[in-house]
């Protein structure tokens, strides 16, 4: 017996996005939300898709997330814009934000948008694939509650601070993407492990006591472990002045007050999109790209280029979305399933 249920796409989104207009979401505010969400389970990443919306439902319920806010721009200066989210919905905030970067990039070649007062985005693969389906060189990052240790301190210090990176590489190819955790593994890899009630190798976090734990509940209940240790948490500190110093918000530390695992009210993010046209005809780039992939495949019969997994699961699960049977529980509590 299989653990995995199939849902026909259009009709989940649908139940899904009408549950948030419920709780005052705007319908097609609602309805981006949630198409986001569940691309990830598209993708079959499902630690960072509709497992997600019991959470959120929960952080609207909390006040934590705003169901109704519009984005404000705050400042724009050429290729720079700010805008404040209000720690409304985060994927539609971010998908919002991204577009504007893009928007600043057809102007002056580079774009970038910093945004305030937002909440959890889901995964940072999507805004970056986006901005490559779209044909430019997308980047994006954010900071997080605390969830990572910082050399010997072995407690959660800093946030996890993914970083996502998207380049196109022309039609019907797979762009090139990635999107990565600062830690040895996610946070939601390791929830993921916790559901299915399986262990983890050791080296990807400590319990609360600081010792290293196969145990995901463990690990949760205690923090995930810079990947590459000095390096991976270099980058989440550098990611930190790419976001929350940057825009003068709180960073990772102040977002730990009054703040829930996966909701990251109060978090900054930094979009930025490259105009390839702005440097080299877009036929050049998809050329260059392309013939560099090539190379790369031939020189291992089983490479997969950053981000090409993704792609062709979404494409095998546009009709119908896979969901472990744990998840179609936890939604059955909301009459959704």
């Amino acid at each position: 017996m299989t653990d995995i249920v199939r849902f026909q796409y259009e009709q989940l989104l649908d139940k899904l996005a009408k549950a948030l207009t419920n709780l005052g979401v705007p319908e097609a505010m609602a309805y981006q939300e949630v198409a986001i969400m569940l691309d990830a389970d598209k993708c079959e990443v499902p630690s960072h898709g509709i497992r997600m919306f019991p959470k959120l439902v929960q952080a609207i319920s909390d006040g934590l997330v705003a169901p109704d806010i519009e984005p404000t721009e705050m400042k724009t200066n050429n290729a720079m814009t700010v805008i404040d989210y209000h720690n409304g919905l985060g994927r539609y905030s971010s998908q919002h934000a991204m577009t504007r970067a893009q928007v600043n990039a057809r102007k002056f070649g580079i774009g970038a948008c910093i945004a305030i007062n937002t909440t959890h985005w889901g995964r940072a693969h999507y805004y970056v694939r986006e901005a490559a389906n779209n044909g430019f060189l997308g980047f994006c990052t954010t900071n997080a509650v605390p969830s990572m240790t910082l050399q010997d301190c072995k407690f959660a210090v800093l946030g996890n601070n993914p970083i996502g990176i998207g380049a196109p590489t022309g039609d019907g190819t797979a762009p090139l993407v990635l999107d990565m955790a600062l830690s040895q593994s996610s946070v939601g890899k390791i929830a993921t492990a916790s559901r299915h009630n399986r262990k983890v190798e050791y080296g990807l976090g400590v319990n609360r006591c600081g010792e290293l734990s196969d145990d995901p509940d463990e690990i949760l209940d205690g923090a995930v472990i810079p990947m590459g240790g000095y390096k991976g948490e270099s980058l989440a500190i550098m990611t930190e002045c790419l976001t929350s110093i940057l825009a003068g918000s709180d960073n990772s530390l102040e977002l730990k007050d009054d703040n829930a695992p996966s909701v990251d009210s109060r978090s900054s993010k930094l979009f930025i999109a490259l105009n390839i046209n702005a440097s080299t005809s877009l036929e050049a780039y998809y050329g260059k790209a392309n013939k560099f992939i090539h190379s790369l495949k031939k020189t291992s019969v089983n490479y997969r280029s950053p981000g090409e997994r993704s792609w062709h699961a979404a494409k095998n699960n546009s009709i119908s979305i896979p969901v472990h049977n744990d998840i179609v529980a936890e939604l059955k509590k909301f009459g959704v399933v």
